[in-house]
C-alpha cells in the first residue's frame, strides 16, 4: 500500500535485465547485474559480502535474452558453486534484504554444502534369544509351590 491504495508489486529479482551473453570475472558479472537492476529500479543495491574465493579471479559466463535478474544470478551462483572446489552438489543460496531505514536493499550469498551420502552403518549382531531358564527371574518363577488345602 502506498498512500492507501493498493499498488502493483514485482520482486526486485524478478526485474528483467538485457543480457546476450556476458563473459568476464564472476565478481564483476554481479556487480554488473545488481547495477542493471538499481538502473531499472531505481533503488540501491548493496553488496554484503566482498570478492573473495571464488568470486575473485574466476571467469564466468551468463547466456540468455531479457532475462529475469534472479534467473541471471543463478546462471552465476551454479558456476561459482561448482568451480569453488567444496562439496559436491554445493549451492549458494542468495538475501536480499530491504533495510526500511536507509531505503536501500543488501545483497548476500552463502555457500551450502551439497547433500551427504550417510555412511553404511556396521550390521549390528542380532541378540541372541532367551529361554525360561536363562530369562528374567521375573517370569522365570520355577514350579508353582503347592498349597495346603485346610
Amino acid at each position: 500500500m502506498v498512500d492507501g491504495k493498493l499498488v502493483a508489486f514485482e520482486p526486485i529479482l524478478s526485474t528483467v535485465v538485457p543480457v546476450n551473453l556476458q563473459e568476464g570475472t564472476c565478481w564483476d558479472l554481479v556487480k554488473n547485474l545488481l547495477a542493471e537492476v538499481q538502473q531499472a529500479r531505481k533503488i540501491p543495491i548493496v553488496n554484503a559480502f566482498p570478492p573473495l574465493g571464488p568470486w575473485d579471479a574466476r571467469i564466468c559466463s551468463i547466456s540468455g535474452h531479457d532475462l529475469p535478474a534472479r534467473q541471471a544470478l543463478r546462471q552465476l551462483l551454479d558456476q561459482i558453486a561448482a568451480r569453488s572446489g567444496g562439496s559436491p552438489g554445493a549451492r549458494f543460496l542468495w538475501t536480499l534484504v530491504h533495510d526500511p531505514n536507509d531505503n536501500a536493499y543488501f545483497f548476500s550469498t552463502q555457500t551450502v554444502p551439497g547433500p551427504v551420502e550417510p555412511a553404511s552403518a556396521p550390521e549390528k549382531p542380532q541378540p541372541k534369544p532367551q529361554t525360561p531358564a536363562t530369562g528374567s527371574k521375573l517370569f522365570n518363577l520355577g514350579p508353582t509351590p503347592a498349597v495346603k488345602k485346610n
